[in-house]
């Protein structure tokens, strides 16, 4: 399940419980229309609660590419905070194939220091 967010130009995701494609694709949706999400607004994940959750190269590529397609294509900052070294893996193959996107993607253990680097210019 997810819930988010929208405040000082970032979208605040908290990923809690399992997950799946489609529950991504309709928050990705949500994002996209949601009026305070433009051009300017980063992204912070936190995954922290996640459970339940597997991943193949090719769904880690669909990850990717879903995330960088509409508002948070090119050009665009997501922080992904993380508590497991697990986690922290896929995050960072998420961002690889991010990067193939033009999204910066960098992973966190802490949230203040995700926050720092989404908000410097």
């Amino acid at each position: 399940m997810f819930s988010y967010t929208v405040r000082n130009r970032i979208a605040e995701v908290t990923i809690e419980g399992g997950t799946s494609r489609s529950e991504i694709r309709d928050l990705k949706s949500k994002l996209d229309s949601d009026a305070e999400v433009n051009a300017t607004t980063c992204l912070l994940v936190e995954v922290r609660e996640l459970e339940g959750w597997t991943a193949s190269r090719e769904g880690l590529q669909d990850l990717a590419e879903l995330w960088s397609a509409g508002n948070y294509g090119e050009g665009r900052r997501c922080a992904v905070i993380v508590d497991r070294p697990l986690l922290h893996g896929f995050a960072r193959l998420v961002g690889v194939y991010s990067e193939r996107h033009g999204v910066a993607m960098r992973v966190f253990w802490d949230r203040d220091e995700a926050l720092r680097w989404l908000r410097r210019p």
